[in-house]
C-alpha cells in the first residue's frame, strides 16, 4: 500500500528529457590554434537526433560559447544535439572568411562524428545571433560552396536544413559607412576583417543579401530582430526577408517591439517560438497518428492514443497534428485535421475517463 507521505514517480527508461554537457571538444586546428565547441547531448543516444549548431555574436571576434547555454539546454532536453562553437577572431589576424570557414568546418566535424554523438546528419540547423546571425545566414546560403570549404573533413557536407538568425547584419554597405567618422574600434575591426584587402569589397562579400540566387534551392529561414536595435538596425533583417521572399525562398520573420540588441530582446515566449521552429526538424513536428480500431477495444485504444500524446507534449511543444484518424469496423471514422493542435486535442481526454 502506498504511503501518502511519499511522492510516487514512474521511472524514465527512455531517458527522454535528460542531457549532458560535453566541454572543450576540439573540432579544428585552423591557423595553428585549437578551435573548440561545447556540446549538449541527450542521454539516450540509441536514436539519431537532429543537430543545432549555435554561433554566439562576438563582433567577429572569439565567441563566448557559454553565454546561451541555459537557453540552448532546453533544445537538448527536447531531444536535440546542440553545439555552441568557437571560431577565429578578426581582431587576431584572421580576416573574412575565417569565421565562416570555421563554422562550416564545425558542421562537417559533427557530421563526421555523427555516430559518436547520436546525430542525424540529414537534419542540421544553424542558429546565430548578431555576427553569429550573419554567419548563420551565410552558412545557409553557401552550402558546400568550394570557395569557403577547407581541407578538414572535406568529404562531409556543410549544408544545413534550417537557418535561425537573430539581429545579424545582412547588408553591411547599408549599415557601415567607411567614409564617416567611425570610432577607432569599429574601424580596426573592419580593417581586421578585410585583412589588407579593399574593405568595401569585403563588406560586399560578407553581406548575405548578395548570395541569394533565384531558382537555387535553399533551406527555410527564420529571422528575428528588435525594432529598437541601434547596433544592427531592424531594417537589416527586413531587407534580408524581402530578398529571400522575392527569390521564392521559404522565409519568415519575428519583430520584437522595443527590443535593443541582445538584452531585453530575449523572453521566454521568444525562446519558446525559436524552439518550436527548430522543432520542425524533429520526428514529431508533422505527426500522423492512424489507428484501425475494433469497437470492442475502443476505450483501450483511446487510452493509448491520449497516453502517447501526453508523453509527446511533455517534451516537444507545440506540436501540430496533420491527422488523427481512427477507423472502426463499420467504416466510421473519428478524424481531426491539421487545424488541431495538441492542447485542443487533449480536451478529448474526458472520453477516456467517462468511458472507463
Amino acid at each position: 500500500m502506498a504511503n501518502p507521505e511519499i511522492l510516487e514517480f514512474e521511472c524514465n527508461p527512455s531517458l527522454e528529457g535528460m542531457a549532458r554537457l560535453v566541454r572543450d571538444v576540439v573540432y579544428s586546428t585552423a591557423g595553428g590554434q585549437e578551435l573548440k565547441m561545447t556540446l549538449m547531448v541527450p542521454w539516450n543516444q540509441k536514436i539519431s537526433r537532429p543537430l543545432v549548431v549555435f554561433v554566439q555574436g562576438s563582433a567577429w571576434t572569439r565567441p563566448d560559447v557559454n553565454f546561451e547555454i541555459p537557453q540552448l539546454s532546453q533544445l537538448a532536453r527536447m531531444g536535440y544535439v546542440v553545439a555552441t562553437i568557437d571560431h577565429r577572431s578578426a581582431a587576431e589576424g584572421h580576416p573574412f572568411p575565417a569565421y565562416l570557414q570555421d563554422t562550416k568546418t564545425a558542421i562537417r566535424f559533427l557530421r563526421a562524428h555523427a555516430a559518436e554523438y547520436g546525430i542525424d546528419p540529414s537534419r542540421v540547423c544553424i542558429y546565430g545571433t548578431s555576427s553569429g546571425g550573419n554567419t548563420a545566414l551565410l552558412v545557409g546560403l553557401t552550402g558546400d560552396d568550394p570557395q569557403f570549404k577547407t581541407g578538414e573533413y572535406a568529404q562531409q557536407s556543410d549544408s544545413v536544413q534550417l537557418v535561425v538568425e537573430c539581429f545579424g547584419p545582412a547588408n553591411l554597405k547599408h549599415m557601415i559607412d567607411l567614409n564617416s567618422d567611425m570610432d577607432s574600434e569599429s574601424r580596426q575591426l573592419m580593417l581586421g576583417l578585410a585583412g589588407g584587402k579593399d574593405p568595401h569589397a569585403i563588406m560586399e562579400a560578407m553581406s548575405p543579401v548578395n548570395y541569394v540566387l533565384p531558382g537555387k534551392a535553399y533551406p527555410p529561414f527564420f529571422l528575428l530582430h528588435g525594432d529598437a536595435d541601434k547596433l544592427v538596425p531592424y531594417e537589416q533583417s527586413l531587407e534580408m526577408l524581402q530578398t529571400l521572399q522575392a527569390a521564392g525562398i521559404d522565409a519568415r520573420m519575428a519583430r520584437v517591439h522595443g527590443a535593443p540588441h541582445e538584452g531585453s530582446f530575449w523572453s521566454e515566449a521568444l525562446v519558446a517560438e525559436i524552439d518550436a521552429v527548430v522543432d520542425g526538424l524533429g520526428p514529431f513536428r508533422r505527426l500522423l497518428i492512424e489507428y484501425d480500431v475494433r469497437q470492442e477495444y475502443l476505450v483501450e485504444s483511446l487510452r493509448k492514443v491520449f497516453a502517447l500524446l501526453q508523453r509527446l507534449r511533455t517534451y516537444i511543444r507545440p506540436v501540430r497534428l496533420e491527422l488523427l484518424r481512427m477507423q472502426f469496423t463499420d467504416n466510421r471514422f473519428i478524424t481531426l485535421d491539421s487545424a488541431c493542435d495538441m492542447n485542443e486535442l487533449m480536451g478529448w481526454a474526458w472520453l477516456t475517463d467517462d468511458m472507463g
